[in-house]
């Protein structure tokens, strides 16, 4: 399962190749040991919880501004009231 996105690839014959690039981060035991627990009850790898996890962070954060966004977009583009001066 590679979550919501897309993973680069190498295609060869019949064989895809994954190409994946490797982070190492420092993470607090406490976040690891749930990391562990939820990998082992969903039957996935770690690194593929942490894939999906730092993905949806990255979305957030484009949604995020456009949600900060869009208030603005609204009275920028908003018509103004003819009825009143």
């Amino acid at each position: 399962m590679n979550g919501n996105f897309p993973l680069p690839q190498e295609v060869s014959a019949n064989t895809i190749r994954l190409t994946m690039k490797t982070l190492t981060v420092k993470i607090p035991v406490a976040l690891e040991t749930k990391l562990r627990k939820k990998a082992k009850a969903d039957e996935e790898p770690v690194s593929a919880i942490v894939r999906r996890a730092l993905n949806r962070e990255m979305e957030a954060d484009a949604t995020d501004f456009a949600n900060l966004a869009a208030p603005l977009s609204r009275d920028v583009f908003r018509p103004a009231d003819l009825s009143t001066r």
